[in-house]
């Protein structure tokens, strides 16, 4: 019978592994990622507000249109009458310097529609990334715990095959059915979370079926230097990038408003005349404009270098925090690199070399039931402590290079170890 054993754990270790090969649809991180930029709408959506934005900084140095008026009536006196009519063109202008200004600000505003365009690159980027490593590191999982599960429904087999069990049997009979019970539903449970992580990732990919997705950890991380990636991120980081726009963008409204204290003029060009008896002509022009007398404007100036102020506090204050968040994502990365680098593929192949001599021992009786419960279970604990680093690793990575506000892709194919 233990020999029975042996064979059925042999059958079922190689049906697994031809199971749990991938199908067609297998995608590397790059075409993940790619695939998210683009067929995600928040990008597309960043694009339209892009060109949106163009158009109006083409839209804002217009000049104002000009008005015509056309008069005609008829002119009575003393019981004569005649006609009356007259045509005036009137243009206005802008104060000097205000339509520079208008320009300005509209350009001002293309450079935060392309940051947030950017920082939304950055969003999909990074979050399909840690999304798509999760994914492939869940279907690791899922698989190794149904090898777990078909190895004790083969052992509970084994143990109900005596027709006089012992007490010692029938109580080993007992544990392996309560084991099957719990691993079964810690079976569902991962894979409920691996449909859920498909499910949030394909919001970027759009796909309507699913898909294997090749991931490997590189087998020595990126070399990243702490002082490189400060300076990096607060050249790069689109959120110091955002504040750093909207204090340029808040001085050129309040010159804009200072110009606001100086009427704008029109230029008018004008064309009347009468038929009584000796035909009369008028020809003229002029100039139009409001008189800065009630409303210079000062409490908008003022307010606004304010907020000037305020927004340079509040850059001073965030260029301070990223570079203590760059700099503790950095000691968290170094941390996950060194606990994943101690948890190579070696290990994984290790470990399934230690369960099929296990098994063959106690299928041949050489190893007692205790015994090999606990190698079993320390097996699978290690094999999670593996797909835990894995998992720490990605996320910390991308953690990082988010921060730094570029984007790179530390995880390509044939870079694992």
């Amino acid at each position: 019978m233990r020999y029975y054993y042996t064979a059925c754990c042999a059958l079922a270790a190689f049906f697994l592994a031809a199971g749990s090969g991938r199908g067609e649809g297998v995608l590397s991180m790059e075409d993940v990622v790619a695939r998210a930029l683009e067929k995600t709408e928040l990008i597309l959506a960043g694009k339209e507000q892009v060109e949106a934005s163009k158009h109006y900084q083409k839209q804002a140095p217009a000049f104002m249109n000009p008005s015509v008026e056309l008069e005609a009536g008829s002119k009575h006196i003393r019981g004569a009458s005649w006609t009356a009519y007259g045509i005036s063109l009137a243009q206005p202008f802008g104060f000097p310097g205000k339509r520079a200004l208008r320009e300005a600000l509209a350009a001002q505003d293309t450079e935060l529609a392309k940051l947030a365009l950017r920082e939304a690159r950055l969003f999909v980027y990074y979050e399909t990334m840690r999304l798509a490593a999760a994914y492939a590191i869940a279907g690791q999982r899922a698989e190794h715990a149904g090898e777990r599960v078909a190895r004790f429904s083969l052992l509970k087999k084994f143990l109900s095959g005596r027709p006089f069990a012992s007490p010692q049997k029938r109580a080993e009979k007992h544990i392996v059915e309560n084991r099957i019970d719990m691993f079964s539903r810690e079976l569902l449970r991962i894979k409920a979370e691996r449909e859920i992580l498909w499910s949030r990732l394909n919001t970027f990919l759009n796909m309507d079926g699913k898909v294997d997705i090749s991931f490997n950890v590189p087998a020595a991380p990126p070399a990243l230097n702490r002082e490189t990636l400060e300076k990096t991120a607060e050249e790069r980081n689109t959120s110091l990038a955002a504040i750093a726009a909207g204090v340029r963008k808040k001085k050129l409204e309040r010159d804009l408003a200072g110009k606001e204290a100086y009427p704008d003029f029109g230029l008018t060009a004008f064309y009347s005349g009468e038929t009584a008896g000796e035909r009369e002509r008028i020809i003229g022009g002029g100039v139009t404009f409001s008189l800065p007398v009630f409303n210079r404007n000062s409490g908008t100036v003022k307010g606004l270098g304010n907020e000037i102020e305020s927004e340079k506090l509040r850059l001073a204050f965030e260029k301070r925090a990223l570079r203590e968040r760059v700099g503790a994502a950095h000691r968290e990365f170094v941390i996950a690199a060194e606990a994943a680098a101690k948890l190579p593929d070696e290990h994984l192949a290790r470990m399934h070399a230690q369960q099929k001599e296990a098994d063959d021992a106690f299928g041949k009786g050489l190893l007692d039931f205790v015994t090999y419960l606990e190698l079993e279970s320390d097996i699978y604990d290690k094999h999670q402590a593996v797909f835990d680093s894995r998992l720490e690793y990605v996320e910390k990575l991308t953690q990082l290079l988010w921060l730094t506000g570029e984007l790179k892709n530390p995880f390509k194919s044939g870079a694992g170890r």
